[in-house]
Parts: C-alpha cells; structure tokens; sequence
C-alpha cells in the first residue's frame, strides 16, 4: 500500500499514500510519537486504498468492501484477507451533516455506486456509530452491514490486530450484522444509536423546556395572529448562526416580509417588513438558509408533501440544512390515495414525515392551523391543543415534541408557549412559558 515512514522536522512520521486510478494524489502523514496528523496541503483528498474498487469481485457480490474510519484498520481488514478502504478523515464531532467537506470523497466516487455489498467497520465509540449512521445514509442502508463488536478492550480493527493477528481481524470482520431498514430484529441486530444531541432553542425563557433535536418531528399549533409563525422565525434565526436552515413558507411571503422579519431579529432592530438588513446579515441568511415554497404561475405546480419532502432532502444534501420547518400544513397540496380518509392520510403522512426526521437526523418542524375559529372579539373559550389540529388525534400521538403559542388577550404583547408534548426518553419537559414579544429588538424575552 506504500506506507512508509519518513523524516520532517526532526521527527518521524508514517507517511500514507492516497492512490487513486494508480495516481498518488495525496498523502497524509501521521506522527509516530503522539497523535497528530495532516494531509498535503495541495493533494486532494479521496478514499484511502480505493483503487480496490475496480475488484470486479465487488460488482458481483461475490466479496464485500470493507469501509473503515482509519487507515491502519483499513490495512489490518487488508492483512485479514478483504476488499477496504477507509474515510480520509476520520468520524464527525456531529452525524447527520451530509454535505460537508469531509463526505465529498464518498459522494464523488462513482465506483462505489457499482458494489453490492458494504460492511462498516467503524470505532465503536460515539464518534465512530456518528460516521457508521452517517455512511449508512448516503450509501444506503439496504446493502450496508456493521461490525457490532471488536472484542473486550478493542474499538476498531486496528485494536483486534494488535492484540490478535489476521485470522482474528477475519473473525471479528464475519461476525458482521445486516445494517436494520425496517421490520423486526434480535436484539444484537441493531447498532446502538448515536446519543441524542439537543440543541438550545436560543430564546431564554424557553430554556431546556422544548430544544431542537436533530431526528426529531416537532408539531406547533396556534390560532391565526397568536404568534407561531413569528416565534418559528425567530428560532430560525437565532439557529442560522450555528447551521442552515430550510424554511417550507406557503403562507407568509419569503421576500420580502419573512427574511426582513428574520434580519430584524438577527438585528435586534425594530420590527418592519420593510427593513434592508446589514451586510453581513444579508450574507447570513444567503449562506445558512433556502426557502422551499410555490413560486410557479400554474397552481398545478404546486408542492405536495412528496415535493416538500424531496426539496428538503436537497436542503440538507446540498446546503446542510439541520432545521426544517413547514409553514404552514394547511397550505401544503395533500393527495390522498383512492378511498383513503382524512385520518389515514395524516397518520400516513406524519409517518413520513417522521421517517424524513430520522433519516436525515434533522429537527423537523410542522406548524399547523386549528380547525376550531376564532370566537367573537378575537377571542377562544380555550386555547388549542395538537388534538385540535384538522386530520385526527394523529397530530398529538405521532409527534416527539408539540407545543401551542396562545395569545390571551388579542391586543397584549405577551404569549404563552405551552410545550404540551415531550416524547418518553426525549429531552425537554412538559411546561407553559410567558413569551414577551420586544418589537424595539424583534426579539422575544
């Protein structure tokens, strides 16, 4: 494979070849003392050892390709007698981000497109099952299978060669699991999930009550004018200064009254729909969010939930997005099947929504309308809850996480976000929070 070891600045270093169609076009050196690495500064990264995919073997079925997450357990699946590769850099510090930098070598090889089947040995630790979801998604999970285990004491192949040899390294590699799809497995057929990741929502008063979790479905409720719309784009921007945003607006027009209400939050400007944002806002909101939405002429273009669905799936691919909100559900083109009821359609449709959630590891929320009016003067007997939303009790069972901003008094600035769902296990409680809307910042206290 070429690993060599080479002298620089007075130390040694493991100088690792990156071959590709039997060109070496980058080489990462790693230190021989302590853990320190980097890569040719002007190489260009691709898969470590991929030339193993012109093994016609791989198209056939009749051998796996082994993917790994370091070089090293990459060589030892290659002593033990397989077909691997290995990432170039490592496992992510977050899942779910698929358009980074780090997965353009998998994304840009074709020949992987060609291999039938693929068997993850990724670090068993939390970095490693990261990258192994991750991997398992832009490959697909139907001809993906995972190492479950490494042994007492090993958390890669590398660990297993070190103790053991190449027959053992075979051993731990055969023991390998189908990567779950969906249905019923033994217990030892699931990996374990990387550990939910909850992000603050960014407005004070709501604290730990209702985060954003990437794999979650978050369903939000609130009568006309109470405010959900305005407290949704306020956490989308307060979110846009940590990573992309997909906003699915079929109701409030994009431009220019919903960026000038995210650029007066962003700001901390008076509210006006009318306001130009500074510069470096401007360019905030250029690079870390899209607008899904209907801006055709011919209304037979209009999105359905199948349309939304794919455009937020090139959301998160293409920009990164982490947080997608639909606003709102009423407005979205619904298809029901051929004899196929309202309820049956919402439970089919939260259904994919939540596969979209978890498959993507996105924060996905849904702001819906209550089918009950308004009463006379602005007001309700009772505020609404998620059962009170148009489909069926589906939109209070379905989701992770529900809340309703209510409005008590018509002409008060101040509203109430009732979190009124959190899902067993999930982080977050069960709570009802005074919001007061500050129009002099655009920003909620």
């Amino acid at each position: 494979m070429g690993i060599e070891v080479a002298r620089r600045g007075g130390e040694d270093w493991i100088t690792i070849p990156y071959i590709s169609r039997g060109q070496t076009v980058c080489r990462k050196w790693r230190a021989t003392g302590e853990k320190k690495f980097f890569m040719d500064p002007a190489g260009k990264p691709c898969l470590f050892n991929c030339d193993v995919l012109d093994d016609p073997r791989l198209k056939t079925g009749e051998a796996a390709l082994i993917i790994t997450e370091g070089e090293l357990d990459a060589v030892a699946a290659t002593q033990a007698g397989f077909l691997a590769v290995s990432v170039p850099t490592g496992a992510p510090a977050v899942s779910g981000d698929l358009s980074s930098e780090r997965y353009r070598p998998i994304r840009e090889e074709p020949r992987l497109a060609a291999v039938r089947k693929i068997i993850l040995a990724t670090d068993s630790d939390e970095p490693g099952l990261r990258l192994r979801a991750d991997l398992a998604n832009i490959l697909g999970p139907s001809r993906c299978r995972f190492v479950p285990d490494y042994g007492e004491g090993c958390k890669d192949l590398g660990d297993v060669l070190a103790k053991g040899d190449a027959e053992l390294v075979r051993e731990i590699i055969e023991s390998n699991k189908p990567y779950p799809i969906r249905g019923l497995y033994s217990w030892d057929e699931i990996p374990d999930l990387p550990p939910l990741q909850p992000l603050p929502i960014g407005i004070p008063a709501v604290g730990d009550a209702l985060p954003l979790v990437p794999g979650s479905l978050t369903v939000g409720t609130g009568f006309p004018n109470h405010g959900k719309t305005t407290f949704a784009l306020a956490v989308a921007a307060l979110f846009m200064r940590r990573a992309p945003v997909a906003l699915a607006s079929f109701e409030t027009i994009p431009k220019p009254i919903m960026r000038a209400l995210i650029s007066c939050t962003i700001d901390k400007v008076p509210t006006s729909i009318h306001y130009e944002p500074r510069p470096e806002t401007a360019k905030l909101i250029h690079e870390n969010s899209c607008v899904i939405g209907n801006f055709g002429r011919n209304p037979s273009d209009d999105l359905d939930l199948d349309g939304v669905l794919d455009a937020m799936a090139a959301a998160v691919i293409r920009n990164g997005a982490r947080l997608c909100i639909i606003d709102p559900w009423n407005k979205v083109e619904h298809f029901r099947h051929r004899e196929e009821s309202e309820t049956d359609y919402t439970g089919r449709a939260l259904n994919d929504l939540m596969r979209f959630a978890r498959s993507y590891d996105v924060a996905l929320w849904v702001l819906a309308h209550p089918r009950k009016p308004m009463g006379a003067g602005g007001t309700t007997q009772q505020r609404p809850d998620l059962a009170d939303i148009s489909g069926s009790m589906h939109w209070a069972n379905r989701p992770d996480y529900g809340f309703c901003v209510w409005r008590p008094k018509e002409d008060a600035h101040i509203r109430e976000l009732h979190v009124t769902k959190v899902r067993l296990g999930y982080p977050g409680k069960r709570a009802v929070i005074n919001l007061d809307w500050d129009y002099r910042i655009s920003n909620f206290r």
